[in-house]
C-alpha cells in the first residue's frame, strides 16, 4: 500500500478554508467580528497552503524556505487575527493582566515573524533538515528558544480566550462558551503540542 502524503490534511483543508472565507466576503458583512473570523480564515488558509508547497517534489531551496516562512506567517497571522477577536469581544476592554498577556503575545508574534525573515536567503542555509531532506529555516539551539516561546504563547492565548469566555456580555455570550473557547483552545493546545 503506497504512503500517503505528509500534506495530506492541508491539501483536503485548503478548500474548505478557501469556500468559507468566499463565503463570508460575499455576504459583506457589517459585524467586525465576521471581519476578524475571517483573517482568521485566511491566515489558516496561508499555513496549510505553505505546508503543501514546501513538501512538492523537486522544489528548489529557495523556495522550501519562502515556503516555510509562508507557513510561519500564517501560523502567527492566527495569532494575531485571534487577538484581534478578544479585543473584539471584549470592546477593548482588558485587564491589566490580560493586557500583559495581550501585548507580550503581539510583540513575541511580530518579532518571530520578522526573525524568521532573516533566514531565507540562501546564503543562510541550515545545516538541519526537514523530512523531504531541504534546509530548514532555522536549527537548535535557536530554534527551541522559539519553539518554548511558541509554547508560552499558545498558553497565553488560552488563558485569554478562557477569561474572554468568562467576561464577555449580551448576546455573544452563549455563541463563545460554547463554541469559539473551546475550538481556540484546541487549536492553541495542538500548537502547543506540536512544538514539542
Amino acid at each position: 500500500m503506497p504512503s500517503l502524503p505528509p500534506y495530506l490534511f492541508s491539501l483536503l483543508t485548503l478548500p474548505l478554508l478557501a469556500s468559507m472565507n468566499i463565503f463570508v466576503v460575499m455576504r459583506r458583512p457589517r459585524e467586525p467580528l465576521s471581519w476578524g473570523f475571517t483573517g482568521t480564515l485566511i491566515s489558516l488558509f496561508v499555513f496549510f497552503l505553505g505546508d503543501v508547497m514546501q513538501y512538492q517534489y523537486g522544489i528548489s531551496v529557495e523556495s522550501s524556505l519562502m515556503w516555510q516562512y509562508i507557513e510561519s506567517l500564517g501560523a502567527n497571522g492566527t495569532v494575531l487575527s485571534g487577538l484581534a477577536l478578544i479585543l473584539i469581544l471584549r470592546n477593548r476592554r482588558l485587564l491589566r493582566w490580560e493586557w500583559i498577556l495581550f501585548v507580550f503575545i503581539a510583540v513575541r508574534v511580530v518579532f518571530d515573524m520578522v526573525w524568521l525573515g532573516t533566514f531565507v536567503r540562501p546564503e543562510v542555509i541550515q545545516t538541519c533538515t526537514n523530512t523531504l531532506g531541504m534546509p530548514r529555516l532555522t536549527c537548535p539551539p535557536a530554534d527551541r528558544w522559539s519553539q518554548f516561546f511558541f509554547a508560552l504563547t499558545g498558553l497565553a492565548v488560552i488563558a485569554l480566550f478562557v477569561s474572554t469566555a468568562f467576561k464577555v456580555t449580551g448576546p455573544r455570550r452563549p455563541i463563545v462558551r460554547r463554541y469559539l473557547v473551546w475550538a481556540a483552545v484546541i487549536v492553541a493546545l495542538n500548537s502547543v503540542i506540536w512544538q514539542g
